[in-house]
């Protein structure tokens, strides 16, 4: 029917007048066809109106998570600065310290011309040595004494072996005291032993 109609209009001519019920006709067509535009514009403003909330909310939410995430780093970043500020403290005082242990280490280097442990060790060297000499002559005047004295041979069983003990211990201690100063141990004559007569 809506054809016809319209095949009617496009022949009639257009400087002619409509009479009322053409033009219901015709208001009609219009409006169906506005309705059906209306329809398609409203459900894409619904569409469009769909996307722009989605977004809307997508980008809240992402929103919220970087500032989620500007919070945790603002933290780790004051939490590192403490850090940075304790370890600086630290090395500070490490410097400080360093700075006066290498005033300690010049006075305790063994292998330093002017180090005082170094002449230590030296003395100590030197009074081991010193001790060696003494016990061995108090033990051979010891047993020189006993030959001499009759009835005294008991001071050479009682005494023996305790001055004997006292030169290993002696020994021992000088190897030490070599170690501590780096000295390689060198092949030394027996000390003096009892004097045969």
């Amino acid at each position: 029917m809506g054809k016809e109609h319209d095949e009617k209009l496009i022949d009639e001519d257009p400087n002619a007048e409509l009479d009322d019920s053409m033009r219901i006709k015709l208001l009609e067509a219009s409006a169906k066809s506005r309705l059906i535009i209306l329809a398609i514009m409203a459900t894409l403003c619904l569409i469009l109106l769909a996307i722009v909330i989605a977004g809307f909310i997508t980008m809240t939410m992402r929103i919220s998570d970087l500032e989620a995430a500007n919070v945790e780093l603002h933290a780790l970043h004051t939490e590192q600065e403490g850090t940075l500020e304790a370890i600086s403290l630290q090395l500070a005082k490490f410097d400080s310290d360093y700075g006066s242990s290498l005033d300690s280490i010049k006075d305790l280097s063994l292998n330093g011309a002017e180090g005082k442990l170094a002449k230590v060790a030296k003395m100590l060297q030197q009074l081991s040595d010193m001790r060696e000499k003494e016990l061995a002559t108090t033990r051979n005047g010891l047993l020189s004494l006993s030959r001499m004295v009759r009835g005294s041979s008991v001071w050479q069983d009682d005494y023996g072996n305790q001055y004997q003990d006292l030169l290993s211990k002696n020994r021992n201690l000088m190897e030490q005291i070599q170690d501590l100063r780096g000295v390689k141990k060198e092949e030394k004559p027996e000390p003096p032993g009892t004097l045969d007569f």
